[in-house]
C-alpha cells in the first residue's frame, strides 16, 4: 500500500471510508504547527495543536474484526464506539491516554495522569 499524504488531507481505503486529517498537507511527514485533527465517521478521535500527531495516543482500535475504537476526547474522558456510530462513555475515566484492548475485547487498558509527569497504568472490563 502506497504511503503518501493526499492533497485533500483525507486518507481513504477506496469504499468511502477514511480518517481526515484537517490539517495542510505542505509538510506531512513532520507537522509541528497548526491543528492536526483525526476524524472518524465524524467523530473526533484525535486532536493534536502545534504538536506532531502520535499514532495511538489518543485512540486504540479494537479486536480484529471487532469495528470498534477506543478514544480519547479533548477532556481526557474515554469513549467506545463500535462502526454503526453507537458511542458509549468509559464511567469514571478521567485524564486517559493510550488506550489498548486485549485481543479477546474484554478489557481496556490505558495511561491515567494522577498528577504533574506522574501517570499510572489502568484497566477496566468492557461487555460486548
Amino acid at each position: 500500500m502506497k504511503s503518501s499524504a493526499p492533497a485533500d488531507g483525507v486518507y481513504t481505503d477506496g469504499g468511502g471510508g477514511g480518517v481526515s486529517l484537517g490539517a495542510s498537507t505542505a509538510n506531512p511527514g513532520n507537522i509541528r504547527s497548526g491543528v492536526v485533527s483525526l476524524l472518524l465517521l465524524g467523530e473526533s478521535v484525535g486532536k493534536f495543536v502545534d504538536a506532531k500527531a502520535i499514532p495511538g495516543l489518543t485512540f486504540g482500535w479494537g479486536p480484529e474484526n471487532s469495528g470498534t475504537i477506543a478514544f480519547v476526547d479533548s477532556d481526557g474522558r474515554l469513549f467506545v464506539m463500535d462502526q454503526r456510530k453507537h458511542k458509549k462513555p468509559v464511567n469514571g475515566v478521567k485524564d486517559a491516554m493510550l488506550p489498548a484492548w486485549t485481543a479477546d475485547g474484554t478489557r481496556l487498558a490505558y495511561v491515567q495522569k494522577t498528577a504533574r509527569k506522574k501517570y499510572v497504568m489502568a484497566w477496566v472490563p468492557i461487555s460486548k
